[in-house]
């Protein structure tokens, strides 16, 4: 028996006060063909109680410690039952209730990935994320996880790198784009993310964990120019700029 065209996924820990309306946003989806999967890591804030307060609406759930948000991702992505999984985690939310059905609608049955278009939410306002163009990607992201429909069978036969703690589901992305998988671009919005708060220490380790992977798997000297770049005329200065404010 097949599983359903999509498991959407939530992992969280100590995130009481986001889980209401990432988990409502899933649950108001007009369409029936998709399992819900929540990995907790052992919170203890309160969560568990608004989670159960949803549990008739979720399809497979788990509470145990973890060493992190990928090894969550990837605990989710061993149950996962769907043809694609999507990770719309505490504090993210589906752009619209029709995200799931118009995906659906639209997508090739051939493709390996799909993606689309996601948003930041911050102080009340909305920026874009718009997407690059791939041949690109192994500069940047070309769109957000939270954009992003992955073939589960993918995921289970290449989990997450744990070993990174900020670019893993980068590397299993470009790898696979590199690999020639099918990639389609949905061209709608799909979810609105909250900021990350990511430290100007974690910009440079962000920046030093993909330029390992990039060089990995472009191996050319316009790679290490690209980055030694990145850091000289962005991620300094950016730096310089926050600690003179």
């Amino acid at each position: 028996m097949s599983g359903p065209w999509v498991s959407v996924v939530t992992v969280c820990r100590n995130a009481r006060e986001l889980l209401p309306e990432t988990i409502e946003s899933v649950i108001a989806q007009d369409f029936d063909d998709f399992e819900y999967i929540v990995v907790d890591g052992a919170s203890d804030d309160g969560s568990l109680e608004v989670i159960d307060n949803y549990r008739e609406f979720i399809d497979q759930f788990v509470s145990e410690p973890d060493k992190g948000v990928y090894d969550a991702m990837n605990k989710a992505a061993a149950q996962a039952l769907g043809k694609y999984i999507i990770f719309i985690n505490a504090g993210d939310v589906f752009a619209t209730d029709n995200v799931l059905s118009l995906a659906r609608r639209i997508s090739p049955d051939e493709a390996d990935f799909l993606y689309g278009i996601s948003y930041w939410i911050n102080d009340g306002k909305l920026s874009d994320w718009k997407t690059r163009p791939l041949n690109e990607m192994w500069k940047r992201n070309a769109f957000s996880h939270q954009s992003l429909f992955s073939r589960t069978n993918l995921l289970k036969r290449r989990p997450f790198d744990t070993s990174l703690k900020i670019v893993a589901d980068y590397k299993f992305i470009f790898e696979r784009y590199t690999e020639g998988c099918i990639f389609f671009n949905l061209d709608f919005p799909i979810a609105y993310m909250l900021p990350g708060g990511i430290s100007d220490l974690g910009i440079y380790k962000r920046t030093f964990e993909r330029w390992s992977v990039v060089a990995k798997i472009r191996p050319k000297i316009s790679t290490h120019i690209y980055f030694i770049k990145l850091l000289l005329t962005e991620i300094i200065p950016q730096h310089f700029r926050r600690m003179l404010r």
